[in-house]
């Protein structure tokens, strides 16, 4: 058994990295040193200077509001992921069907990504009303999850499947209109700047949950589920404070 899971995790690898080397090449010969045209107005407009930047973020408070929605969705999940099996084993669910559950949910959230992506590009004024939509949908899906593997409900695979799929779908899903907010939000300042400080909060978000997990002893990591869906309740509330400005 040992070994066959290795074989299937050294092709899974090696699948994976043919993908992505496939995707490099196309990238290299298909894209443009540069867009024809400018994909937004904010992307001619003029940008601060780095340190005027990191200064102006800083009082932005509506910003902050975005890093920390993005953060907690995000941030948390990645640190949830790395003791998601142990979680599920506890929970009378095998390792295995725990990979493939974890599989099926990140392959779905690419898909996700692309299409929640576009409905922000169709409906530009409505992005907040996804956002919220998209964060809440997901907070509940692993409410319900939570539900199930903590017992309180009775026992269905195929309600574990659905909302962690439609759970991780919904929180992922939700970056491309994140960032969008954060650059809409930091208007004049480089759109590099705000996405490193977006994916330096991911960062220190999955580290500080990273050291949760030390503190917890083995036999009550099933308490990171509470700190999961009040992450993501708490980032529903984030994106609900953020206020509008014009789309960019």
């Amino acid at each position: 058994a040992v070994v066959s899971t290795q074989s299937t995790g050294r092709w899974y690898n090696i699948i994976q990295g043919i993908c992505l080397l496939l995707v490099l090449c196309f990238t290299l010969i298909y894209f443009p040193s540069k867009p024809k045209f400018a994909p937004a107005p904010s992307a001619v407009t003029f940008r601060r200077p780095l340190k005027e930047g990191i200064m102006l973020l800083l009082r932005r408070g509506n910003f902050w509001l975005v890093v920390l929605a993005f953060s907690l969705t995000t941030g948390v999940f990645n640190g949830y992921g790395m003791v998601m099996d142990a979680i599920l084993n506890k929970s009378k669910i095998s390792q295995s069907t725990a990979g493939f559950i974890g599989f099926a949910a990140l392959l779905s959230s690419v898909i996700a990504n692309f299409l929640i992506g576009g409905l922000g590009a169709v409906f530009p004024t409505r992005k907040k009303l996804l956002v919220v939509t998209f964060i809440a949908l997901g907070t509940i899906c692993m409410g319900v999850f939570v539900a199930e593997i903590q017992f309180w409900l009775p026992r269905s695979m195929a309600l574990i499947w659905v909302m962690v799929v439609i759970g991780v779908m919904s929180l992922t899903g939700s970056a491309p209109l994140l960032f969008d907010q954060s650059a809409e939000a930091s208007l004049s300042v480089s759109e590099e700047l705000s996405s490193t400080v977006m994916v330096m909060g991911v960062q220190v978000t999955s580290m500080i949950f990273t050291g949760i997990i030390q503190l917890i002893p083995e036999d009550q990591k099933d308490k990171l589920n509470y700190v999961l869906v009040s992450s993501f309740a708490l980032a529903t509330l984030s994106a609900c404070l953020y206020r509008p400005t014009l789309p960019r």
